[in-house]
């Protein structure tokens, strides 16, 4: 299991960073706002990147979101839950 969750770290990272790569490569290039969304835009392939960006996001959030709300779950557990009896 701690072998898939770095896996699934360096996943996300990458998916955050080649977006950002691709914006700025492309800002680069071109001088115009119109010309860079253009071109960003144009390729399936940086669409299919971009919204793999943001479904990592969302399921970075989502898992924050659970981490605040249900992180200490157990140990909340063990004080409200009755002591079994031997």
């Amino acid at each position: 299991m701690p072998l898939s969750n770095h896996i699934f770290n360096f996943y996300t990272v990458a998916s955050f960073l080649v977006p950002v790569y691709i914006v700025m490569d492309a800002l680069v290039k071109h001088k115009t706002a119109f010309n860079t969304l253009v071109n960003l835009t144009s390729f399936k392939l940086n669409l299919l990147i971009f919204f793999n960006g943001i479904v990592m996001l969302l399921i970075q959030f989502s898992n924050l979101l659970i981490w605040i709300f249900f992180g200490d779950i157990r140990i909340i557990e063990q004080k409200v839950s009755p002591k079994k009896r031997h």
